[in-house]
């Protein structure tokens, strides 16, 4: 059932050509950008309504956009809503296939007060698409699944900003290892949060080096990154003391000893901690890798061998750990 709410949106949503329109105008800034999301997510921006949208809905206001999976948000779109002299701080682009650099030049053009940028599913970004970033303030970049999105990119992304503290960089197919030597040229020990999940590519010597470079980090997902093995974690366990979040799932680089043995040096700090599909069949190592990490409040390890029906016993003080 709608709330009160959603029904007043959806006939402004619905009306945009009509007498009511004259109301979206006076709406705020958080009603105007739901509203915009909307009308994005159901296809509303045609020929015949985009003009009535535009005018009622694209404002010098406007702060937060979230484009979602709509082939309608184009170019020409980005540009019109660049030329209202919004002052965007976060800005989401998912699946909008239409959506080339010539849309993210524009949608970024003098935005010095971008704190949040997401880009996903974009396959036609390369590096041209961010030459116009320029925003002091931002604090979270989120790159994924834009398979054009290869190390130069990311050099030219962040050669224009030095002051982010979160950084994603998933499921880009053209990206390899040497973008880790990029992201520590170009960043500092602000960087507190890192995912390179499936980066499969990644080196011990590239992790030894984001060791090296930010051991203030609190949040690292290597998901996926099967060539690393214990020369590299190590380096990240004994150096980034501060860690709260740690994904290692299917770094079968770790499935056997010696190889595995620095998941029992994993630091104390820990919270949360993903083992899925590493595929160790030492019991007692994951037993003991666990039990010590008393601040633990998340635990991941499904398709773990040494986690099964016959060490049953060892598997019920693993539950009992997490959170005592």
């Amino acid at each position: 059932m709608k709330t009160l709410k959603d029904l007043c949106l959806d006939c402004l949503m619905n009306n945009l050509r009509g007498n009511i329109s004259c109301i979206v105008r006076c709406l705020a800034t958080v009603h105007k950008e739901i509203l915009l999301e909307r009308l994005v997510f159901h296809d509303r921006l045609t020929p015949d309504y985009l003009p009535h949208v535009t005018y009622n809905l694209f404002s010098s206001t406007i702060r937060r956009i979230n484009f979602y999976k709509c082939t309608q948000v184009t170019d020409m779109v980005l540009e019109q809503l660049n030329y209202s002299q919004c002052k965007i701080t976060h800005l989401t682009i998912s699946d909008c296939k239409s959506v080339t650099d010539v849309g993210i030049v524009w949608i970024t053009k003098k935005q010095t007060c971008l704190e949040y940028l997401e880009l996903r599913k974009l396959h036609q970004l390369t590096a041209k698409a961010f030459v116009n970033l320029c925003s002091p303030c931002l604090r979270t970049v989120k790159l994924r699944t834009c398979n054009k999105i290869n190390t130069e990119a990311v050099q030219m992304l962040l050669k224009k900003v030095d002051s982010v503290e979160e950084l994603a960089l998933t499921s880009c197919k053209r990206l390899d290892d040497s973008v880790i030597a990029v992201i520590c040229h170009h960043l500092g020990p602000s960087l507190k949060d890192l995912n390179l999940r499936d980066l499969y590519t990644l080196s011990n010597s590239s992790l030894i080096l984001l060791a090296n470079h930010f051991p203030n980090l609190i949040s690292l997902n290597l998901h996926g990154c099967s060539r690393i093995t214990d020369e590299g974690v190590n380096q990240i366990v004994r150096k980034c003391t501060s860690l709260r979040d740690l994904d290692l799932s299917y770094c079968t680089g770790l499935q056997s000893k010696p190889h595995s043995t620095s998941l029992t040096n994993l630091p104390v700090t820990l919270q949360q901690l993903s083992l899925v599909g590493v595929m160790s069949d030492d019991t007692q190592l994951i037993t003991e890798a666990v039990k010590r990490l008393r601040a633990l409040k998340s635990l991941r390890l499904c398709g773990i061998p040494a986690v099964n029906d016959e060490s049953r016993h060892s598997a019920e003080i693993l539950i009992f750990s997490v959170g005592t």
